[in-house]
């Protein structure tokens, strides 16, 4: 795993936003929302955004040891902050 950019505990029924940052041009910096149905088996796990990539890593307990996942955004070039919401809001 990569440097850890932000975190944030996966709740149920909620959508996740984060932004996509274009460093080079930052004014077309968007907001992805991932819709809540991507994360019905991640509820309870952590979800890390790495510095400079475009996607997402859960971090799950399985009762051993620490299992990893990956979940790649394609809209997205590098992901920044990271929130869920239970909200319906566009980007």
């Amino acid at each position: 795993m990569g440097v850890p950019e932000a975190l944030a505990l996966v709740v149920t029924n909620q959508n996740l936003f984060c932004l996509n940052f274009i460093d080079s041009n930052r004014p077309n910096s968007t907001v992805q929302k991932i819709p809540n149905s991507s994360f019905d088996n991640f509820v309870g796990d952590i979800v890390v955004v790495e510095e400079g990539t475009a996607s997402l890593v859960f971090v799950h307990w399985d009762g051993v040891r620490f299992v990893t996942r990956r979940l790649f955004v394609l809209e997205a070039s590098s992901l920044e902050a990271v929130s869920f919401a239970p909200i319906e809001a566009q980007p």
